[in-house]
């Protein structure tokens, strides 16, 4: 049967905390990530079960029917290095298996005395060759600087490329493969002109074509992001994303129906 699957992280900070028990019920008070599965098409939900990464655009489908979820990892490595771990679940988001990490802190020349970089937020990927295509917020102080880091897999997610960064500006990445083949990632800016960013591959991230990179809805301001897209049964596009519809007001969420 079809199963949907909501991906949630929550991240506690600390039982006692005054933030944790002001602002969550008893029963979501719990610390680390989490996974909840539905069985009737987001009717009910299943109880929550943890996973060991987290990421706002979740996990995504292999070729073979596993799910692949590439997120940050609590803490660092037994090196003291921070990674994005990479999840694989075969019995769709019950148990997650680490399979592999990814270096989250690459070393950035130029990089501002004092700062220390980070990659986070990332998704992934399965493309028409059946490598894997992941990208991920590059964290600075600088959001003209914030351009998405790309990484890749030969072999479903075991090994992977060392991030480089690509030629995208903006954050988080949201990836989908469409019916064609062709590869759009979904993201945001922030800086001036704001808005919601939209750009496709037709060689699986070898090349963004960035002339061609679409914003949907002027946005008044920078308060805005982490858009996510589907391609619908005819072919059309459907994206939803926050952001203010007016300068003054609050962020709401909205959503664009169209073509690429």
């Amino acid at each position: 049967s079809q199963r949907w699957v909501e991906w949630a992280g929550e991240l506690g900070v600390g039982a006692a905390s005054d933030f944790e028990d002001n602002h969550f019920p008893p029963a979501t008070r719990r610390l680390g990530y989490w996974t909840r599965r539905s069985r009737d098409g987001g009717r009910t939900w299943d109880e929550p079960t943890p996973a060991p990464v987290s990421a706002p655009h979740g996990a995504n489908l292999l070729p073979n029917g596993d799910l692949i979820y590439i997120g940050t990892m609590p803490g660092v490595d037994s090196d003291g290095k921070h990674s994005l771990g990479v999840a694989i679940s075969a019995d769709q988001g019950v148990t997650w298996t680490v399979a592999a990490r990814i270096n989250a802190a690459p070393q950035v020349p130029g990089t501002v005395a004092g700062e220390k970089p980070r990659l986070c937020e990332p998704h992934v990927v399965a493309t028409a060759s059946g490598k894997l295509l992941g990208l991920a917020r590059y964290q600075v102080k600088d959001v003209k600087q914030r351009v998405l880091w790309q990484f890749e897999s030969p072999d479903g997610g075991k090994t992977w490329t060392e991030p480089q960064p690509a030629s995208l500006l903006g954050f988080p990445p949201h990836l989908l493969r469409l019916r064609d083949d062709r590869i759009l990632v979904s993201h945001a800016i922030r800086h001036q002109p704001p808005g919601q960013r939209f750009c496709l591959s037709a060689d699986e991230g070898l090349t963004w074509d960035i002339a061609n990179q679409l914003t949907l809805q002027d946005a008044p301001d920078g308060d805005l992001g982490y858009p996510a897209s589907v391609e619908l049964d005819d072919g059309t596009l459907l994206s939803v994303y926050y952001q203010k519809e007016r300068a003054g007001e609050k962020p709401c969420l909205m959503s664009t129906h169209w073509r690429a």
